[in-house]
């Protein structure tokens, strides 16, 4: 387990343009699947000498048997790796055993149960980058936003970065964000969103 960094950006689009972006990301990205995925997000906060953050438990399948990753997610990023076009945030990623004496014992670090959520959709995979292109359920499996809304998400996956190497890895992830931002530009408005 380690530090690794992830890119985002966020953005939404109407109902109308959903076969465009389709498309559009059929014809430049690798693969695509289904996408369902179930997380619920505890927050901490912050003193004055800790970091604001948040605990995510997720899920990528909304089938009951399908094993949960739990992602601590650092909302404050180094100021050396400060990008404002899109987010760049610290993550530490790893695997639960068991849900049910999991979310106790991040209850016992202090962080509080936030909200829950699915994303159903479609991924799509470009140059490790996962493009989302969905629609947002709370707990309750009703929709959260208008009927006719629909989300794209751009994330990185997670990286490690290395300065000393000729190309941070980092920077590669940035690249492939921003060329995912200039390729649905014209469909979809993608930005940095503090979340």
């Amino acid at each position: 387990m380690s530090i690794t960094y992830e890119c985002i950006l966020l953005g939404t689009f109407d109902v109308g343009l959903l076969d465009k972006v389709k498309n559009k990301l059929r014809v430049n990205c690798d693969k695509n699947y289904d996408l369902k995925s179930h997380e619920i997000v505890f927050s901490v906060s912050a003193g004055p000498n800790t970091t604001n953050g948040r605990m995510v438990m997720r899920r990528d399948a909304l089938d009951e048997r399908a094993k949960w990753n739990a992602i601590r997610m650092f909302r404050a990023e180094p100021a050396t790796r400060y990008n404002p076009q899109l987010l760049i945030r610290s993550t530490i990623d790893f695997e639960l055993e068991d849900i049910d004496t999991s979310i106790p014992f991040i209850q016992s670090l202090g962080y509080a149960y936030n909200h829950e959520f699915t994303k159903r959709g479609e991924a799509y995979i470009y140059n490790d980058a996962i493009v989302s292109v969905y629609q947002l359920y709370n707990s309750n499996d009703e929709i959260v936003h208008a009927q006719n809304v629909w989300m794209a998400e751009v994330r990185s996956l997670p990286v490690i970065p290395d300065q000393s190497a000729s190309i941070d890895p980092l920077n590669i992830a940035i690249s492939n964000c921003l060329k995912l931002k200039q390729t649905l530009k014209p469909l979809i408005q993608l930005k940095r969103v503090e979340h």
